[in-house]
């Protein structure tokens, strides 16, 4: 899976087991940086999001989470427990390996 900063899109290194956020250097996204950075369970959260171009009221209506939980989450300043990632990942319909796989 690719993508980048302009199109939202991932690199997933079978390797390493890590998915790395990489910004494209054309705007035809054939091309990448070679730095890459690791990207964290907030940051994931945040651009399943907005790939749905769902606002952090409607994902906290949705799962039932409070929006200040939402925006810590997204901040990275706490991580959500099991119950609430499993939530967020429905909603947003990613897998909850993929929101867990930040720190491997």
């Amino acid at each position: 899976m690719t993508d980048c900063m302009k199109c939202k899109h991932f690199v997933y290194c079978d390797f390493t087991k890590q998915i790395f956020y990489k910004a494209c250097t054309s705007e035809s996204c054939d091309e990448f940086t070679e730095r890459a950075e690791i990207m964290t369970l907030g940051q994931k959260i945040k651009k399943a999001r907005e790939r749905l171009d769902m606002p952090k009221t409607k994902l906290a209506e949705l799962t039932g989470i409070s929006y200040g939980a939402l925006v810590n989450y997204e901040g990275d300043r706490t991580e959500p427990p099991l119950s609430y990632a499993v939530k967020i990942a429905d909603v947003l319909g990613v897998r909850l390996d993929y929101l867990a796989r930040d720190k491997i």
